[in-house]
Order: C-alpha cells, then sequence, then structure tokens
C-alpha cells in the first residue's frame, strides 16, 4: 500500500476491518440514496395536500 509516499504493508487483519468498513458505508450510501430519492418522490405529494388543506 503507498499512502503519500510511503509504502507499507497492512496487517490481514487490518485490511479484512478495512474491506467491511467500506462494504457498510457502501451499504450506508446506498441507504442514503434510496431515502434522498423517497424524498424527492414525497416532496411534491406532500407540497400538493399543504395546497389543497390551504385552499
Amino acid at each position: 500500500m503507498n499512502f503519500k509516499g510511503f509504502d507499507f504493508e497492512l496487517p490481514a487483519h487490518l485490511l479484512d476491518e478495512l474491506e467491511d468498513a467500506a462494504a457498510e458505508i457502501e451499504e450506508a450510501a446506498e441507504m442514503i440514496s434510496a431515502i434522498a430519492q423517497f424524498a424527492d418522490f414525497i416532496e411534491p405529494v406532500q407540497d400538493s395536500l399543504s395546497d389543497e388543506t390551504i385552499h
């Protein structure tokens, strides 16, 4: 592995932990994306309901 010009080897257990953490971050990013898509979907519905209750 190279970091800022330094070459080094990480122990296998640390590499495994990094891979697990990366997978969890990717899963969280997918969840956040799904929530954002839902918010984009529901916002117009919420706005139309608000408009109807005002009138």
